[in-house]
């Protein structure tokens, strides 16, 4: 027997104790006269199975708010003893019977439980819940000798990563996919109205038509009918507690979604136990299933699904898809804006000719520029993916290709994926590492890449969506395995900042650079009418509007000025300025509006965000003023004398959408719309917008920040005689924009200014 104490720092003393080859491990709690003890209420000792409401109820009554995650793990510990439960409560099991109370009304809604129930909360702390989907296995025109080749999986992509098991488990049925994710989400406690959809998948545009329409319309269709759906869960029936597995299969829908044909698809997915029919099997291997599949019904044309995304309670207010520099044309960007597109990831790899040729990338450094200048030039955001530790690069070609992106005014990129190279089974990289002719990076040698990154090239514009791509040690052959790398390079640099007074004012002394601080706008105006004839290729010019003081002393939680880095949610133990809301809506104190100015090869770009004095973010948006000769003149919506927003995001945790306080007279005017359907303009967004959100506490969404980061970008468009504004907006927030004066021309919002 071994025991060990559970919390040495508490006068309750917690003891683990475990005996070899039992499986089941009994806690108890033993609390001395100096610690209180959590109350229970009495309940009949005779039950086995004691009721997820009576939980709630017990969590109420002792104040949620005094409880932090600790508590709550030995709240439910202790309770199941107590009560001899089978197994300890799990948070889905409580989250479900607490919002089925507060539907019954037997108690009042409480975000607080909600925040504590909540698991991994940091999935919707960004302001959005990102569910990724999978495309069906199918070839790809690209040679690579570093991509994987999994015959059951789509090119680049292995069967063992978290996102692609589940969509093998959904047969890459899109509709199972989505309805699989968006239920985890909702269970664990994340709101799913504002979805951000990653089409994963390798380059989509060599897939047949039919499925690359169908399967962006299953999409939209999923969103539009998950409220409709009604789960049976594994744990209603009787003698059961296993609670539902959040992240596996849905039992097929009524719509099937696109289905690969052999002769246009090329390979089918094998048969695998537990991927084929699920009928039978779903409820009891998996926990759930969908009780009035039969009852579900989609429109015919993706046209359609998405105008009925534009008011669903689940929207898709960002969709992206993948692709190579190559297939970036007039034609594809035009099909992608119809669908709804807003952003692209694209492999880029490495910007050393030799290193694109040693590894038959297929393309030169041009065509990864003339792409993302294509991309800019219809108003996306993209993500490019870098790969250090390639066949026939060095630390010092790669540290050279890290300046080289920011460097650039034709890649200078948004977003980006660094993935080191590592050496998978079945791949040309594999073969020249087993014939000596090839030696994987090592994990200094990406640390070493990375900490000069961070330190002196990343700015604080740009975004830095993952450091290490999630590939299981076991699928690696060769190259660094360690798992928890990004961690341990945080740590690293943390502790030097901490060490080192003047490396850490230096580092930060990077997130404005040589600044200019001023009180109005105007005189930012002033400041970048004169500044931008000037502005070369390789500088940033920043300029802050507001009395905060940057501060460059302090120390922060963040170790890169990417803005992922910097979201608000990151400040810890550290309060905020003024706490939301102020009185002045949208625009605390100690918040200032930093303008970040620099060139692309389409125009002149602003990087306009709201920060505090020590540089987290709490939104920014992306404006693009084109230079007249780089606009794309025959697509309504975009053109000559039209600035272009490419990006608008709000930080904190996810708002609901719908939440809104409607006064008498929006009351009315919902009235009247009502009876006589007033026609929108192209758009038909039907939405009354009289009364303004209802208040959400935790949140810097709805605050205003969004409409005084979109003033700032018109004030900047016109002053520089733009006479439109067009905003590259998702489906699902064509709403917000016309709340705030724009209307739908093409696939885009546009305000003449």
């Amino acid at each position: 027997m071994k025991v060990r104490n559970r919390n040495k720092l508490s006068p309750g003393i917690y003891r683990r104790v475990s005996l070899k080859g039992i499986k089941r491990m009994l806690w108890q709690a033993q609390h001395d006269k100096n610690n209180k003890a959590i109350k229970f209420t009495p309940l009949p000792t005779t039950m086995q199975k004691i009721s997820h409401d009576e939980i709630i109820y017990q969590i109420i009554e002792n104040n949620p708010k005094t409880l932090n995650l600790d508590d709550l793990k030995h709240f439910k510990r202790d309770f199941a003893k107590k009560y001899k439960l089978a197994s300890i409560p799990t948070n889905i099991q409580l989250l479900k019977a607490y919002h089925q109370l507060v539907q019954d009304k037997k108690i009042a809604k409480n975000k607080t439980i909600e925040k504590l129930l909540r698991k991994r909360a940091i999935r919707s702390q960004s302001g959005i819940v990102a569910v990724q989907v999978l495309t069906k296995p199918f070839w790809c025109p690209g040679k690579c000798i570093f991509c994987p080749n999994d015959p059951e999986m789509p090119k680049s992509y292995i069967k063992t990563e978290p996102g692609a098991m589940r969509a093998l488990l959904n047969q890459f049925d899109p509709i199972k996919q989505v309805y699989n994710r968006l239920l985890s989400l909702s269970l664990t406690g994340h709101a799913t109205d504002k979805i951000e959809m990653i089409v994963l998948g390798g380059t989509r545009d060599v897939y047949p038509q039919d499925y690359k329409i169908k399967f962006i319309k299953a999409l939209y269709d999923a969103c539009n009918t998950f409220d409709q759906l009604e789960f049976k869960m594994k744990e209603d029936e009787e003698n059961t507690q296993t609670p539902p597995s959040p992240d596996l299969p849905c039992i097929p829908s009524s719509q099937e979604g696109p289905k690969s044909k052999k002769p246009p698809l090329g390979r089918e997915v094998p048969a695998k136990q537990g991927v084929g029919s699920q009928d039978d099997d779903a409820k009891k291997r998996f926990g759930y299933t969908i009780t009035n599949q039969d009852n579900i019904t989609y429109p015919e044309t993706v046209e359609e699904s998405i105008r009925i995304n534009q008011t669903a309670k689940n929207r898709i207010i960002g969709l992206t898809v993948e692709t190579r520099p190559e297939y970036v044309n007039d034609e594809n960007c035009r099909e992608w804006r119809a669908l709804g597109v807003t952003r692209l990831e694209m492999g880029v790899q490495s910007l050393d000719e030799t290193v694109l040729d040693a590894n038959e990338r297929g393309h030169d450094v041009q065509c990864i520029k003339d792409a993302i200048h294509k991309l800019r030039q219809y108003g996306f955001k993209f993500s490019i993916h870098i790969m250090p530790g390639l066949y026939k690069a060095t630390t010092e070609s790669d540290i050279q290709t890290m300046q080289n992106v920011y460097a650039d005014p034709s890649i200078k990129p948004d977003e980006m994926k660094f993935y080191p190279t590592s050496v998978i089974p079945n791949t040309g990289l594999y073969d020249l590492y087993k014939a000596g002719k090839y030696t994987p990076i090592t994990t200094q040698e990406i640390i070493t890449i990375v900490e000069e990154s961070f330190e002196n090239i990343i700015p604080p514009y740009s975004r830095i969506k993952r450091l290490i791509r999630d590939i299981p040690s076991t699928e690696i052959e060769s190259g660094s395995n360690v798992t928890n790398l990004a961690q341990l390079i945080h740590n690293d640099l943390k502790n030097k900042y901490k060490k080192d007074d003047m490396l850490r004012k230096k580092f930060y002394a990077r997130l404005y650079g040589d600044y200019t601080q001023v009180t109005t706008h105007e005189q930012a105006r002033e400041m970048i009418h004169k500044d931008i004839s000037t502005l070369t290729s390789d500088e940033t010019k920043t300029y802050i509007i507001g009395d905060a003081q940057p501060d460059f002393e302090q120390y922060r939680n963040f170790v890169s000025l990417d803005t992922r880095s910097r979201e608000i949610r990151n400040r810890k133990n550290t309060p905020p300025p003024n706490p939301l809301p102020s009185k002045e809506r949208g625009n605390p104190q100690g918040v200032n509006t930093v303008i970040r100015m620099y060139k692309s090869s389409v125009g002149t770009e602003f990087f306009i965000s709201k920060e505090d004095e020590l540089g987290y973010l709490y939104g920014f948006t992306r404006l693009l003023l084109p230079d007249d000769d780089k606009v794309i003149t025959d697509l309504e919506g975009i053109g000559k004398d039209i600035a272009m927003i490419r990006e608008l995001h709000i930080y904190g945790q996810l708002a609901k959408i719908q939440k809104r306080e409607t006064s008498w007279l929006g009351k009315i005017w919902n009235a009247i719309t009502g009876l006589f359907q007033f026609p929108l303009k192209k758009g038909d967004v039907q939405q009354s917008w009289i009364g303004g959100f209802k208040k959400q506490k935790n949140t810097h969404q709805h605050k205003g920040f969004g409409s005084q980061l979109m003033q700032t970008a018109e004030f900047i468009a016109q002053q520089s005689g733009y006479t439109k504004l067009s905003v590259i907006s998702g489906v699902g927030v064509r709403a917000y924009y016309q709340k705030i004066g724009y209307s739908l021309g093409g696939t885009y919002m546009v305000k003449k200014l």
